[in-house]
C-alpha cells in the first residue's frame, strides 16, 4: 500500500518494523496482550509449493497479451503462473522470510500474554477476494484459543 502523509511525513505500515506490535500494547499501559501473529505460517509447506501464494493477477499465459515486449512482458514476468517464481512472488517470499523472521525475534523478547496464530500462508498477498475464508479462519483460531484466553482474564482478575 502506498505511504500515507501526516503532518508532512510519510508513513507505511508499522508491520514493516514491528510486526506484532506487544512492546506498544505494553507501552501504552495494557495490562493484557493479546497477539494475533499472521505471519506464522507465511513460511509453510503448501504456500512454498504455490510459489509463495498466487494472487489473482497475472492469470495470463506467457505469451498471451502482447507476448514478452513491452509492458505485457514486464507485467507476466511480476505475476506469472508457471513452474518458475515470478519476480513478484520472490520479493513476496522475501518479505515474509523478513517478517517470519522479524516476528519471531519481536514476540521471543516482549511475549504476548496470548498468541493466536492463524494459519493464513495458503493465501497470497493480494488475495482480496478471500476474505470470507479469512474471517472464518480466524474465528477458528480465537476458537482454539479460548482456553488460553480465559485463563488469563482468570489471572488478570485475580
Amino acid at each position: 500500500f502506498p505511504p500515507v502523509e501526516l503532518d508532512g511525513r510519510p508513513l507505511v505500515d508499522g508491520a514493516l518494523v514491528n510486526p506484532v506490535p506487544v512492546s506498544v500494547c505494553r507501552a501504552m499501559g495494557a495490562r493484557l496482550v493479546i497477539a494475533v501473529n499472521l505471519n506464522a505460517d507465511m513460511l509453510g509447506a503448501e504456500r512454498a509449493q504455490n510459489g509463495g501464494g498466487q494472487s489473482s493477477h497475472g492469470k495470463d499465459k506467457p505469451g498471451e497479451n502482447g507476448g514478452e515486449k513491452g509492458g505485457a512482458g514486464m507485467l507476466e514476468s511480476l505475476f506469472r503462473r508457471d513452474s518458475n517464481p515470478s519476480m513478484f512472488n520472490v520479493m513476496a517470499s522475501a518479505l515474509n522470510i523478513l517478517q517470519d523472521r522479524l516476528s519471531r525475534s519481536r514476540l521471543a523478547g516482549d511475549p504476548p500474554d496470548v498468541t493466536i496464530a492463524p494459519k493464513v500462508g495458503h493465501i497470497g498477498l493480494l488475495d482480496f477476494d478471500q476474505a470470507a475464508e479469512l474471517i472464518e479462519i480466524g474465528e477458528q483460531a480465537v476458537q482454539s484459543a479460548l482456553p488460553s484466553l480465559n485463563e488469563a482474564l482468570t489471572i488478570l482478575r485475580a
